[in-house]
């Protein structure tokens, strides 16, 4: 929390106001967050990328969950390369960049965080920046899994995003903790609430809260939560290839 305030603090303070970051053409990137852990946050991450990939476009999976991220063993992938070796390169090529990712067998390009979480700490916010604009120039989709727990370099993609899923379940504890998130990436502007797509996972019709209450708050009223419709015709790709993951059930 308190790396993510200094984030804040130290992008505004450089931008002064009015100040835009992160402008350039490239591919889109959308972010996915949990609420809390065990929410399915890298699942969902994994789905939409999968989804992006067999779609037909190139896309990139970035695991930005640097202490604990779990890409890596979802897809049963070893490899020695991390998003830490880019950390320290000023100037992230075209090779640079293909030398640090793994092409899974499904096309998906990997960038998967390190395999010693203490190591986490080398990403910077500023080499966050520099990492996602690196895969936003190369490829068209960008899926970044951000984890539950934002630091400086989550809070630097979240801002990034063209999309960012704030996924929770449908409990009072999940919801209370994305209502949580949202207002706090508001006050540190990191991003707007109403630019924050909730995504309500595991629902049924049986579940403690249902999605289309879960946003309602006494306080201060969140973004509108989103569970897929049983239509996919009228939903982005990135909604309408997910809509199978959005529905999973608990078990």
């Amino acid at each position: 929390m308190h790396a993510v305030a200094q984030w804040s603090v130290g992008v505004r303070r450089h931008l002064g106001p009015g100040g835009d970051v992160f402008t350039g053409a490239g591919g889109t990137v959308v972010t996915v967050s949990g609420a809390k852990g065990g929410v399915g946050a890298t699942l969902t991450a994994i789905q939409l990328a999968l989804a992006a990939q067999a779609s037909g476009r190139s896309t990139a999976l970035l695991d930005m969950d640097l202490q604990t991220g779990d890409v890596a063993a979802y897809l049963d992938v070893q490899f020695r390369r991390s998003v830490v070796d880019l950390a320290a390169i000023n100037d992230i090529s075209p090779r640079v960049l293909a030398d640090a990712v793994f092409r899974h067998d499904t096309g998906l390009a990997l960038l998967l965080a390190p395999g010693e979480g203490e190591r986490g700490e080398e990403v910077s916010d500023r080499s966050a920046r520099q990492i996602v604009s690196a895969l936003r120039s190369r490829y068209e989709v960008v899926v970044i899994d951000c984890g539950a727990q934002l630091g400086g370099a989550g809070a630097a993609a979240v801002e990034m995003a063209d999309t960012a899923l704030l996924v929770t379940t449908p409990d009072v504890v999940a919801v209370r903790g994305a209502k949580r998130a949202v207002r706090m990436w508001d006050r540190l502007q990191i991003r707007k609430a109403e630019e924050t797509t909730v995504v309500v996972n595991r629902h049924t019709r049986s579940t403690e809260i249902q999605p289309r209450s879960s946003g309602r708050s006494p306080a201060r009223p969140s973004p509108p939560p989103w569970s897929p419709p049983t239509s996919r015709s009228s939903r982005p790709w990135w909604t309408r290839a997910a809509c199978t993951n959005w529905r999973t059930r608990a078990p």
